[in-house]
C-alpha cells in the first residue's frame, strides 16, 4: 500500500490512469581471488518486473480546503490525496527476499505513474520510483 499525495503545479490538467510496478534487481558476482581462472571481479546484474497493477485514478481524492465547493474554488493549490495499492506475489520463487551479502544482492523498486492529461491535449506521464526493502513474515 502506498500514500500518495499529489498536487499539480499547471492549473487546468486532469489526472489519468496510475500505473504500479514492482521491480526485482539481483547482482551476482565472482571475486577473481574466489577463482584462479578470474583476473578480475565480475558481475551479472539481472532486472525482473515482479508484479504489476493499473488503476483508475480516484475522483474522490480531491482534498477541498475550508469553505471551497466545487462552485467555489479558492485559489489554494490543488492536491490530491490516495492510496494505492499493488498486491504482490505470494511465492519466493515469484518474488524474493532483499538479501545483501557479497555474492549476491536482491534489492526492489517500487514505481508509480501517472498519465497526465494536459488542457492542449497530449498525455504527459510523471513516474516516481522508491526503493524499499522486502521481507517475508
Amino acid at each position: 500500500m502506498a500514500d500518495v499525495e499529489l498536487s499539480p503545479i499547471r492549473k487546468g490538467v486532469t489526472l489519468g490512469k496510475i500505473d504500479m510496478r514492482l521491480i526485482e534487481q539481483t547482482t551476482k558476482r565472482i571475486q577473481a581471488s574466489e577463482n584462479t581462472q578470474l583476473t578480475q571481479d565480475r558481475s551479472k546484474t539481472d532486472e525482473a518486473e515482479v508484479a504489476k497493477a493499473e488503476m483508475d485514478f480516484p475522483e474522490d481524492s480531491r482534498v477541498l480546503f475550508d469553505e471551497e465547493t466545487p462552485d467555489n474554488p479558492r485559489m489554494e493549490d490543488e492536491k490530491y490525496i490516495f492510496k494505492a495499492r499493488l498486491p504482490l506475489p505470494k511465492s519466493l520463487k515469484e518474488c524474493r527476499q532483499d538479501v545483501d551479502l557479497h555474492a549476491i544482492n536482491i534489492t526492489h523498486r517500487f514505481k508509480l505513474m501517472v498519465n497526465i492529461h494536459n488542457p492542449e491535449g497530449h498525455i504527459s506521464q510523471v513516474s516516481t520510483r522508491i526503493s524499499h526493502a522486502l521481507s517475508c513474515y
